[in-house]
């Protein structure tokens, strides 16, 4: 390689990464749903949809339901309209009051579909939460770095 092509190969390289980081990232930001109060939650059911005949797991510590609860993914900010995306979530998270179910969130990974150019890079966990009929609403989902879905997953116990 010559000097004089050192800066070109970098230069390309720079609006490689550039054009990647800008296809992978969420365009249109939108209001999320509103969490149910902390103190009103007595427990969060977290259930596989993968592993079939898997029984769920009843996480109703108050220290750690609050500390679930809290987190930024519960959040009414940072959600993103799914567009063309295509969301499969891998658990299901039931908030429990004392008298029943107050609201029903969906945990899954690769938000993004892999295509051009993400593939792998774009690949990360989001939250979405429910319609009102129990499924997922399929219209936003929240994309949650990693300094959030890592505590996350280790509160709800997920491998």
């Amino acid at each position: 390689m010559t000097s004089e092509s050192a800066p070109r190969t970098g230069k390309r390289r720079f609006v490689s990464f550039f054009v990647t980081i800008a296809a992978c990232t969420p365009l249109v930001s939108v209001e999320g749903p509103t969490p149910p109060a902390v103190p009103t939650i007595s427990s969060v059911v977290v259930t596989s949809l993968e592993s079939a005949g898997q029984e769920s797991r009843v996480l109703n510590h108050p220290v750690r339901v609050k500390r679930i609860l809290s987190s930024y993914a519960f959040s009414p900010r940072g959600w993103s309209r799914t567009g063309s995306r295509r969301l499969l979530p891998i658990y299901r998270l039931d908030l429990h009051t004392d008298t029943g179910v107050a609201a029903v969130y969906w945990l899954g990974t690769n938000s993004y579909p892999p295509r051009f150019p993400c593939y792998a890079l774009c690949s990360g966990w989001w939250l979405a939460a429910s319609s009102l009929s129990g499924d997922l609403e399929p219209t936003r989902y929240k994309p949650l770095p990693d300094s959030v879905y890592l505590p996350l997953t280790r509160d709800l116990e997920i491998p």
